[in-house]
């Protein structure tokens, strides 16, 4: 586990097994291009995943793929029991997303469960909690605060938008990725590497960057690069 957050860097990845309904994509298949290439570097990661959407095939994947980096809470189920069209889903994000209209009672019944389930994996880390659409409540904080999270993830741009300095966020770190920064597509990031803008966190959607062309050798190339700084290979 990592000792502060000040010593290790890390990518964030988001969306496992999915980020959104209508893509019928193999996840595995194309998360393990992509993992093959931090793993071999032993760069510092860490992929949210949603547990209440994991299938048999995906646990016995994750635990036979996910070594260097950490797996950590990525909602539940990602907000997939969404009622209607997907692209409305927006109108939720102002409200908590996952979590909007969910008491503390509930959330600690989903929190447990899906806990129990990522519990399986040996490269779990439940200090780490990254919500659905960078989107949080009181409600949820009140519950992680009390389950051992650490630091939950999101972005200044839903960050600001939504007033998130109101919430009291207890003894949880938020770490706030960089929209448009460290928080875009490889290609972007990499970029503003070569311009040697302040990125932040770097956060990376691999369910959006697949739809790239080169956007495995834009992840090699971005791997590359961080590899020659130590923090984000130095062990957590």
């Amino acid at each position: 586990m990592e000792k502060n957050l000040n010593d290790v860097k890390y990518i964030r990845m988001d969306d496992y097994p999915h980020g959104k309904p209508q893509y019928h994509l193999n996840p595995m298949q194309v998360v393990n291009s992509w993992v093959k290439i931090f793993e071999e570097k032993k760069i510092n990661y860490i992929l949210g995943v949603s547990p209440l959407l994991l299938k048999i095939d995906d646990i016995i994947f994750l635990k036979n793929t996910i070594k260097n980096g950490k797996i950590v809470m990525h909602g539940f189920n990602h907000k997939f029991d969404h009622k209607g069209d997907w692209n409305t889903i927006v109108s939720t994000w102002e409200h908590g997303g996952e979590f909007m209209n969910m008491s503390e009672d509930t959330i600690l019944q989903k929190y447990l469960e899906s806990d129990k389930i990522l519990s399986i994996f040996d490269s779990y880390d439940k200090t780490h909690f990254i919500p659905p659409f960078n989107c949080l409540t009181q409600e949820l904080v009140n519950v992680l605060s009390e389950s051992g999270v650490k630091y939950i993830h999101t972005c200044d741009k839903e960050y600001n938008e939504y007033n998130y300095k109101d919430i009291d966020f207890k003894n949880i770190e938020p770490i706030i990725a960089k929209y448009h920064k460290g928080y875009d597509h490889a290609h972007e990031v990499l970029k503003r590497m070569d311009n040697n803008d302040d990125l932040g966190q770097i956060t990376l959607h691999w369910i959006f960057d697949c739809e790239f062309r080169d956007w495995l050798l834009n992840y090699e190339r971005l791997i590359n690069r961080l590899n020659e700084d130590t923090d984000y290979t130095r062990k957590w």
